[in-house]
């Protein structure tokens, strides 16, 4: 699955309903699917810390790792969604006897119409306009949309993140993965109050966790200045324009997947 997944958000309209195991809770995921649906229309701003780790053990003993703090502003703003993330983190790249590290940095903003990013690494900057992609904006519909046709879909146990009960969802391929592929499994949490996607963590053959993205401190219902949701590039850096593309927005992790 792409990191395009993992990172941001996960799940939408189910029409044939699925059950949680016995162990689990009563309810299909279609009515819980309801549940979070009307949870998160209500939900009008929200500001978070944003921790993102990664630990990919391969062959010989080779790996990468990944290590990513940042901050999360999101506002609705009639039918668009703005958003504003900043992260900063850090890379680690082994293979044979050559192990690589490498620092990455990106702001990313979406004004609810276009999704822009202006990233450095390795003392180079980048800015990308494009598109704005709805599976940012990490609601369960979304999810949904995105996983349904290739994977399934069941729910476990309810769980808390940060302090916060919450709906979890399995989401595994329905075509086995290959032994080498990395992510064999994936859950992904929501808020109960406000059906906000506020964990992914993806595990390898072995059940070894080897992705988290999850946010943290979360405060809902705050004043965001609109500012916030402008990025302009700055002054010498070449802008790169997408808008023509039927492309993805960049992912909001450190280049890589």
């Amino acid at each position: 699955m792409s990191r395009q997944f993992r990172l941001a958000s996960l799940l939408s309209g189910i029409v044939v309903p699925f059950f949680a195991s016995a162990a689990a809770s009563a309810e299909t995921l279609e009515e819980v699917e309801k549940k979070l649906i009307d949870a998160y229309s209500k939900l009008k701003s929200y500001t978070a810390r944003l921790k993102e780790a990664e630990d990919i053990p391969m062959a010989a003993g080779d790996y990468t790792k990944s290590d990513t703090q940042g901050t999360v502003e999101w506002m609705r703003k009639g039918d668009k969604i703005l958003f504003r993330m900043e992260i900063s983190g850090t890379s680690t790249q082994k293979y044979g006897t050559s192990e690589s590290k490498g620092q990455q940095s990106s702001t990313l903003v979406c004004d609810g119409e276009m999704f822009y990013t202006l990233g450095e690494q390795a003392g180079q900057k980048r800015f990308i306009k494009q598109k704005r992609d709805s599976s940012i904006d990490g609601d369960f519909r979304t999810m949904l949309d995105m996983v349904r046709t290739e994977n399934d879909v069941k729910l476990l146990a309810d769980a808390k993140v940060d302090g916060a009960e919450c709906i979890v969802v399995e989401i595994t391929p329905r075509a086995k993965p290959a032994d080498d592929d990395p992510i064999h499994k994936n859950l992904a949490y929501f808020r109960k109050d406000i059906g906000l996607n506020v964990k992914v963590a993806s595990f390898n053959k072995d059940g070894k966790e080897i992705f988290s993205h999850t946010l943290l401190d979360l405060k809902t219902d705050v004043a965001i200045d609109s500012a916030r949701f402008v990025l302009k590039a700055p002054d010498g850096v070449e802008i790169t324009d997408l808008t023509g593309l039927d492309e993805k927005p960049v992912t909001a992790s450190p280049p890589k997947p």
